[in-house]
């Protein structure tokens, strides 16, 4: 009898052949992170062992490991990830369960970064507007083929422009032609030029704006992504007085 209950109890170890359960893991595979600077990893676990063990790898490198012996009904592993020491683009999350008896489960999400491209300052000078206040849109197109690459306007937080010679600070993030947020990448492989218009028109953004009965007020000289990135202070060109772009990260291209 007591041989029988031994080789039970041995049993339970050596017989143990389940692997721990992933039962959630976010930011979930192929999600968009532009404009995010600090993410949370979260790794939701079980093991009927009660012991886990996990292993966090970003791009092939181990960042840490995590031991649980909580997860016998369900335990969380939680990192935080500060992203802004890595290049936009694709990166891949590696998760490694491991449970008290060697068993193990692995996982893999691939995540995007980059950055938000945002309008900080923007002042205009010499134009009016027949109905008295003005209604400023900011483009950006590709200089080569005069593709429009994104935009903002009213809608997107340039609305207090409505005055010549008035300096505003200003929260305008640009979206794309798709109607998505700007992303730095979208520019970086572009000879890009900006321009400000006053709009005479319902806010068409992000749509080009009509040369008839619009007015241009500043465009300015082609530039790659970087050359903006590097201008310190405001940027002047035409009819613009200041001009400012903020990216949200300070990723490398």
């Amino acid at each position: 009898m007591r041989m029988i209950l031994f080789g039970a109890i041995v049993c339970l170890a050596a017989c143990d052949t389940e692997a721990p359960m992933i039962v959630d893991f976010t930011p979930t595979d192929n999600a968009d992170l532009r404009g995010v600077g600090h993410v949370t990893i979260d790794l939701t676990a079980s093991d009927a062992s009660g012991t886990a063990i996990a292993d966090l790898a970003i791009d092939g490198e181990l960042r840490e490991r995590v031991t649980s012996h909580a997860c016998a009904s369900q335990c969380l592993f939680s990192w935080d990830w500060d992203t802004r020491t890595l290049p936009a683009g694709e990166h891949v999350l590696d998760l490694r369960l491991e449970d008290g008896n060697g068993n193990h489960e692995t996982a893999s999400h691939a995540v995007v970064l980059d950055d938000v491209v945002t309008v900080t300052r923007l002042g205009v000078h010499g134009i009016v507007d027949d109905v008295g206040t003005l209604e400023i849109e900011v483009y950006v197109f590709d200089d080569t083929t005069n593709a429009l690459l994104g935009c903002a306007g009213s809608r997107n937080g340039l609305g207090p422009v409505d005055a010549s010679d008035i300096v505003y600070p200003v929260d305008g993030e640009m979206i794309d032609v798709a109607n998505r947020r700007l992303a730095a990448r979208e520019l970086a492989a572009h000879p890009i030029r900006f321009e400000v218009w006053e709009d005479d028109d319902p806010p068409v953004c992000p749509v080009s704006p009509d040369p008839l009965g619009n007015d241009l007020v500043g465009k300015s000289a082609p530039a790659t992504l970087d050359r903006w990135r590097a201008a310190v202070g405001d940027v002047a060109f035409d009819g613009v007085t200041n001009f400012a772009l903020k990216l949200d990260r300070p990723l490398d291209f």
